[in-house]
């Protein structure tokens, strides 16, 4: 961990923003390291979630997945090709 200097000049407010910072950082680590350790048991409980919101349905977890895409299809082709929306950095802050 990186060592902070405090001095004289440092306000209440801006060290107890150090601590907080540092308390969400490692809070995050150790999120993370949560998650990595538990993936299985997230995997298994989302595979869970998806066969059962789509039992019985013809397309099942396929259309969880195609629904997005066929989505995401039409708005660039909406966009893309009818409007000729483009990106452009110009005028970008």
């Amino acid at each position: 961990m990186r060592a902070h200097i405090i001095g004289p000049s440092t306000t209440i407010a801006a060290v107890r923003a150090l601590v907080s910072l540092e308390a969400n950082g490692r809070a995050l680590l150790e999120l993370g390291s949560t998650i990595g350790q538990r993936r299985r048991l997230i995997w298994e409980l989302a595979r869970r979630e998806i066969q059962d919101r789509y039992a019985g349905q013809i397309l099942g977890w396929i259309w969880a997945i195609g629904h997005p895409l066929i989505l995401l299809g039409v708005y660039l082709f909406v966009f893309g090709f009818i409007f000729k929306a483009r990106i452009s950095n110009e005028g970008a802050l």
